[in-house]
């Protein structure tokens, strides 16, 4: 019995000491279960922390960048520099205003009170039967005469007044010439007076008083009435000076018919 006893007893410890064996290892195991779980959820905190503050810092640089931008468009340096060229802009454009109307005075005045504004220079054209010298005389140009102060209009109506002179157009060219173009009245005839020829011009006035040469060959005419005289005048005009110059004499006579 008492041997019996002792193998009951060896088995019940055994199966105990199988039991806690049993136990320990369920134990161990599900330690070693909670450490993995554990690890896990330590790694996945840490990588989804890592993201989160990755994300975090990647959306607070975007948003300071953004700031900064913003910042940057509303302080430009770009805009001070277009400011500043503006303004270096403007003061050459008022310096060069400046400088060319300097300039222009200066050399106004040089022009005013030099020789230069002096005439010294006369053009004459279009004259055949008035000298140049009678033109001349009539322009009453003087060593002194300037060409700011000289009177076109003054030396026109003078030029004028001469009765072969038809028009007259002067104009002043910088810095001391005077260009006159003359018109004269065509001299068509040449009537026949007791002593002399007197000039016969294109609208029939008679030059009794003219004393100088005519420049192309015109006929003579003789004999012609009044009326009959402005007739033939008025033919005369007509005719181109080539053709008028071939005539030699005209002459009316009707008592010898």
């Amino acid at each position: 019995y008492s041997d019996d006893y002792h193998e009951n007893e060896s088995d019940l410890e055994k199966n105990e000491t199988s039991d806690d064996l049993g136990q320990t290892s369920h134990k161990a195991n599900e330690t070693t279960k909670n450490r993995n779980k554990k690890s896990k959820e330590n790694w996945f905190q840490k990588l989804t922390g890592k993201t989160k503050s990755t994300d975090k810092k990647d959306e607070s640089g975007y948003k300071q960048q953004d700031y900064d931008s913003k910042v940057t468009q509303f302080n430009s340096p770009t805009l001070e520099e277009k400011r500043a060229q503006r303004r270096q802009r403007q003061k050459r454009i008022q310096y060069t205003v400046i400088t060319v109307l300097v300039l222009l005075i200066v050399v106004f005045l040089l022009y005013m009170f030099t020789p230069l504004s002096k005439i010294s220079n006369v053009k004459i054209e279009g004259n055949h039967n008035v000298s140049k010298s009678q033109i001349n005389k009539a322009l009453d140009i003087k060593p002194s005469s300037r060409m700011y102060t000289f009177s076109k209009s003054k030396a026109k109506s003078s030029l004028k007044e001469k009765e072969l002179i038809k028009d007259v157009k002067i104009t002043k060219v910088i810095p001391n010439t005077l260009d006159v173009k003359v018109t004269e009245y065509q001299v068509v005839g040449l009537e026949k007076s007791k002593d002399n020829y007197v000039p016969v011009l294109e609208d029939g006035k008679e030059l009794k008083d003219y004393d100088g040469e005519i420049a192309h060959d015109v006929p003579i005419i003789d004999g012609f009435k009044e009326d009959k005289k402005e007739k033939m005048i008025q033919a005369l005009s007509e005719m181109s000076p080539k053709a008028r110059n071939l005539i030699a004499e005209i002459s009316y006579a009707p008592d010898k018919n």
